[in-house]
């Protein structure tokens, strides 16, 4: 029987992969969480085979959670689930060491394939590991040149219709894009996003 762990700050996701394995005799739940710093806290003593977690989520990153969850006795495989397809943050999940990565739009029928394709070894990404081990980024992949472009333009005070005006691009994408950032980072605020990307070299 193979031992699934899930993560996810948003019940309504656990609760119904939890409900399709519960349903599968081939899979046993033996734990859910909502909070990754829970997960991060828990996992690593538990023995579980396959680890499925969401990539951005509050308290700790999905990037944080890789890390430490391959740390696990069990030596768990570890399935990022996202909504997000842009392939730089697929390459950053590849490089923490990620066994696979699902979009959160596919059926549970290709969640179970890649569950099975793990266990015997293989890496399971939308794009080719040729691809995912030359992608460079200077954020870690966790945010996109785009994204980079403008907290730059943020970060030097210009307002989403300063810079939509200067990049060419609309108000409603900038502020998208804004509100994307601070997901992916899972940081409260602008201020702290800039903070932040200061920190760790993004941005100077």
């Amino acid at each position: 029987m193979i031992k699934i762990a899930l993560i996810d700050d948003h019940p309504i996701i656990t609760d119904g992969l939890s409900k399709v394995f519960q349903e599968n005799p081939d899979f046993e739940v033996v734990g859910i969480y909502n909070s990754s710093l829970k997960a991060a806290e828990e996992l690593p003593v538990k023995d579980v085979d396959v680890i499925l977690s969401d990539v951005s989520m509050p308290e700790m990153s999905g990037y944080q959670l890789i890390q430490k969850l391959k740390k696990a006795k069990s030596d768990p495989k570890v399935i990022m689930l996202s909504m997000f397809v842009e392939r730089s943050i697929i390459a950053s999940c590849y490089q923490m060491g990620a066994d696979g990565y699902v979009s959160k739009s596919e059926s549970t029928d290709k969640i179970i394939a890649t569950i099975h394709d793990v266990l015997d070894g293989k890496k399971v990404f939308p794009f080719s590991a040729k691809e995912l081990e030359a992608s460079e980024s200077n954020n870690a992949g966790i945010l996109s040149d785009r994204e980079i472009e403008i907290l730059k333009l943020v970060a030097d005070g210009f307002s989403s219709k300063q810079v939509a005006d200067k990049l060419f691009l609309s108000e409603l994408t900038v502020n998208t894009h804004r509100r994307n950032m601070l997901k992916k980072t899972n940081q409260p605020n602008v201020a702290a996003l800039v903070s932040y990307a200061k920190q760790n070299q993004w941005i100077v």
